[in-house]
């Protein structure tokens, strides 16, 4: 394989059952700083068990997980967010009736300090003000952080979801699970620039896409899974689409080795 050094993080040879099933049994991929990596494949191909076990959500049963070329144990959601790891599920799990501000603080409010902090009574203006500044700091389209999620469109709400996972420290890693997927042109447009923002401002992206036309535009590297295992990685200006979406079926078995860089 090329210089793995150069990978911020690597999962290797991953395994995953759940009971008689085999949801991952050779899981691989890899992210470098200032990069996007797309991870693809059909439905029940691994994707999204790779990323929870990426996240922390579940434990891999097997395999290896590389940070700056050194192993790194993730059990729980907790050992990601240390190492720098940010997920952004497709589902929002946002709350419609809830504020932009308190989508943002769910589970993590603000209370006053003080001899009676015991009484963890909310710092509402503190909360509110952090999140109008972290929503000019993302430069995101929300017209205010006090209306309610329910009046968002779905840019709006999946821009929220991504700041409540971006919030606090940068992200080395930003996992992003089907960003666009049932947004409008204009909206899409908006996630996708976020992205960009992300990948010039230094970290390294996982991207998860069904979407060929945003896999091309964004990524440099693609990993494709089929079946729970690892199929092949590839230089997006080495292939094309047909390429693709053929070891995605499975249309095409695997392909030549100088293109293949599991391979070489």
């Amino acid at each position: 394989m090329e210089n793995e050094t150069r990978y911020l993080l690597e999962m290797k040879h991953i395994v995953k059952k759940f009971g008689p099933i085999v949801a991952l049994s050779n899981g691989y991929v890899s992210a470098e700083r200032g990069k996007v990596t797309a991870l693809v494949g059909g439905n029940g191909a691994g994707k999204s068990t790779l990323i929870k076990i990426l996240s922390g959500a579940v434990p891999a049963d097997d395999g290896e997980i590389l940070f700056n070329g050194q192993p790194v144990t993730i059990r729980n959601v907790r050992d990601a967010l240390r190492i720098g790891i940010k997920t952004i599920y497709q589902d929002l799990a946002l709350i419609d009736p809830f504020t932009v501000t308190e989508n943002l603080f769910v589970g993590r409010e603000i209370t006053y300090d003080g001899p009676f902090k015991f009484l963890k009574i909310l710092n509402k203006k503190a909360m509110t003000n952090y999140a109008a500044s972290e929503v000019k700091r993302m430069h995101l389209n929300i017209p205010s952080v006090s209306a309610r999620v329910r009046t968002m469109s779905g840019g709006q709400r999946q821009a929220i979801a991504c700041a409540r996972a971006l919030m606090g420290n940068e992200p080395s890693v930003l996992v992003l699970d089907e960003p666009t997927a049932a947004l409008g042109v204009r909206e899409a447009g908006e996630i996708i620039e976020m992205i960009k923002k992300y990948r010039d401002d230094g970290a390294a992206i996982i991207l998860i896409s069904h979407n060929m036309r945003t896999v091309f535009d964004l990524a440099d590297e693609i990993v494709v899974l089929r079946l729970g295992e690892a199929v092949c990685k590839v230089r997006r200006k080495d292939v094309t689409e047909e390429d693709i979406v053929g070891l995605i079926t499975g249309a095409i078995e695997k392909l030549d080795e100088d293109r293949d860089l599991l391979r070489v």
